[in-house]
Order: structure tokens, then C-alpha cells, then sequence
């Protein structure tokens, strides 16, 4: 009996492209503005793929009191990897509105480079009610799109819900990368544990790291290589022996400025993800003071690269790169500091994307893809 309020040109808006993307979703059609991307029909592909297998999560009936702009208290995140196949995009959203869900964002990837064998990658962010939306039945849900798509990965994370990864912090000499890493995780722009920091160089009591790091609880541990910081081959796997115990219990390392090279016997071991950074001076300017021998040569542009920590030293897969011009105005010091801003920026940036869902490998692992 109550008339609804006319709505301002904005909420007007709002409603239409609401409205407009659910249809265009239902048919595999995805619209922005004056873009869009049409699933065309591709000899070989599976078709009608989306109309089996549902019936018990994605009825067609809209749930009782769902509305598009209903205000939920959790936001959950699914990162999905299958071969390209119709249906894909429609099952994700009818199973998020079958549990009066709201779709926030989708960002998809289709990925030719195995033209008859194409791989789809998405990521989506939704919101929901937890009470009526418990994790084990969100799993079991989103499960059955890997049963029936034969998805090569799927994961769900709802944060301040689900178990927060746990990481470790490896680092030497040069302490910028580490400090703006924690700092930022106080500020709460990292959603992790960190459970300790590990070094290779003594950390003094009283240092800036040390107070730092006592107020925030986080253990610092001196892990050193030998006495003169040139260890033999036995030092080296006595210390990663020692690193391997230390990090058992973690998801994944950090290497903020870590000089130590990992071997490959410790990441079989490990066998989780590190991220590391570097100056994207490499390969030019290798050894000590890279800094130095870039401004020597006179360089004009410098960078930082964050990538994953495989076997082949510095060439894992790439997750970030930032650059930023340099030139005969600059003196060394102002040279230094520009890249090391860089780092620190760019580490940041690949572990946020790491923390939040948003890194996809493609083109056989080599390759990495930061879904929005």
C-alpha cells in the first residue's frame, strides 16, 4: 500500500545498467558502455553445457525478497579457471542469486594461445548474507561448476570469514621493501598473518625494524649463513634446513630484498608460492651496487619487477612492473631512492593481488594474469 519514491537520474541509472547486465549475462553477453564482447558460436565448443546439472542450486524462481540492490554484510571473491565453454558466466551468477547474492564485478580472460583448446579465467567479487550463506554450503556450490565445467582451479575467499593466508618475510641488509610491507599490513592494506621476519643480518635492539616490529608482535629471527656472509655449500642447506622448520606452517614468502639465493632442493621442498622483488636494472647491472653502476651508464628509464620465485634465478613468472624516468638532473642519491620507491611499491602491489584472488597462471604456469 506504500508507493515507492521516484527515483534521481543517478539511481535511475543505476537500476538500468543493473537490470540490462543481468539480462545480458543470461545471454552470455558481457556490455560496457559502448564496448561489449559477444560468446560467439565456435565450431567445437560445448553448447547447452549450461542447462544440465543445476536444478538443485540455480532455480529459475528469484529468491524470496531478493533485490538487486539489497545491502549484505560479507563480500566473497571466486577465481575460476576451465576450457572455454558456453555457460560459464550464467551458472556463476544464478548460483550466486539462488542464494539472494548480489553480483559486484566479473572480469574475464579467454585465453587463445591453444587455439583448439581455449582456457577461460574470471574472477567475481558478490555480496551475501552469511547467515544464510554458510562457507561449507558456498564450497559445495561453486563446487559443482568444477564437477560440471572440469575446472582446472576454483577458489573462493570472503575475507574476515575465511582462514587468512599466513606468510613469512625474508630480508637482508636493505630494509625499505620490509618496512613499507609492515606498515601497510598495521594500516591494515594487507589482509595476512605475518609470522615472522627472517634475516641473514643481525637486526641490533633499539633499531628502527626491531621497535617496529616488538609493537607489532611479530617475531624477528637472525638467520645467518656463515660468520664472514660467505657460506659454503653446507651452510647454505643448514640454513634453509632451519628456514624450511621455521616456515612450515606458512602460505606463502616473501623475499623483501632477500640477497639469499633460494636452491632448487629447498622450493621442491617448500613447495608454496614466493614472491620476490628486484630493480629492473637486472640483467644489466648485476652484483654489488647496481644503483651506482646504472647511474654511471647513464640510464634513462629504471624499474622494479615483483614475480614469482622459481628454479631459474630471476626469471619466474612476472607479476608487476613499474618504471619511472631518470636523468642528468639526478643525483645518486635521488637516483636510489626513485627506484627504491619503486620497489617497495611494486612488491606491495604483487602481494596485494596475491592477498586478494586476483592472480591467475596461464600459458602452461609461464605466465601470469591480475583479474580486476
Amino acid at each position: 500500500g506504500l508507493s515507492t519514491p521516484p527515483l534521481s537520474p543517478r539511481r535511475q541509472f543505476v537500476h538500468t545498467a543493473a537490470f540490462s547486465t543481468s539480462i545480458l549475462l543470461q545471454n552470455q553477453r558481457l556490455d560496457a558502455g559502448s564496448l561489449s564482447f559477444d560468446r560467439e558460436h565456435t565450431p567445437g565448443r560445448h553448447h547447452g553445457i549450461a542447462s544440465r546439472g543445476f536444478a538443485s542450486c540455480c532455480s529459475a524462481d528469484k529468491p524470496k525478497g531478493a533485490h538487486h540492490t539489497q545491502l549484505h554484510s560479507a563480500t566473497g571473491m571466486l577465481t575460476f579457471r576451465s576450457s572455454d565453454q558456453l555457460g560459464v558466466v550464467s551458472a556463476i551468477a544464478k548460483i550466486i542469486a539462488s542464494r539472494g547474492g548480489n553480483l559486484i564485478s566479473l572480469d574475464l580472460h579467454i585465453d587463445h594461445m591453444d587455439q583448439a583448446n581455449p582456457e577461460f579465467f574470471c574472477r567475481t567479487t558478490f555480496s551475501y548474507d552469511p547467515a544464510t550463506w554458510q562457507p561449507a554450503t558456498m564450497h559445495a556450490d561453486f563446487g559443482q561448476l568444477c564437477t560440471l565445467f572440469k575446472s582446472k582451479h576454483m577458489s573462493v575467499y570472503v575475507p574476515g570469514i575465511s582462514p587468512q593466508k599466513r606468510i613469512g618475510i625474508l630480508v637482508s641488509k636493505q630494509d625499505h621493501c620490509l618496512m613499507d610491507i609492515l606498515y601497510r599490513w598495521e594500516a591494515g592494506q594487507l589482509d595476512c598473518r605475518i609470522d615472522f621476519v627472517v634475516s641473514n643480518h643481525e637486526q641490533p635492539a633499539g633499531s628502527h625494524v626491531r621497535e617496529l616490529l616488538a609493537k607489532l608482535c611479530v617475531p624477528f629471527i637472525y638467520l645467518p649463513t656463515s660468520p664472514d656472509d660467505q657460506p659454503t655449500e653446507t651452510q647454505l642447506r643448514r640454513q634453509e634446513q632451519q628456514l624450511l622448520e621455521i616456515a612450515q606452517n606458512t602460505d606463502m614468502l616473501v623475499l623483501a630484498r632477500y640477497m639469499q639465493v633460494m636452491s632448487a632442493p629447498f622450493l621442491r621442498a617448500y613447495n608454496r608460492d614466493i614472491i620476490n622483488i628486484h630493480h629492473g636494472l637486472l640483467p644489466s647491472f648485476k652484483g654489488a651496487n647496481p644503483y651506482r653502476q646504472a647511474f654511471d651508464a647513464g640510464v634513462k628509464l629504471i624499474g622494479a619487477t615483483s614475480h614469482f620465485v622459481t628454479e631459474e634465478l630471476d626469471e619466474g613468472p612476472i607479476i608487476e612492473q613499474l618504471v619511472d624516468r631518470v636523468s642528468h638532473r639526478d643525483q645518486l642519491y635521488e637516483f636510489a631512492a626513485k627506484s627504491q620507491n619503486l620497489e617497495k611499491q611494486c612488491l606491495f602491489n604483487a602481494l596485494s593481488y596475491y592477498l586478494d584472488n586476483r592472480l591467475l597462471r596461464y600459458g602452461m604456469d609461464r605466465r601470469v594474469m591480475v583479474l580486476n
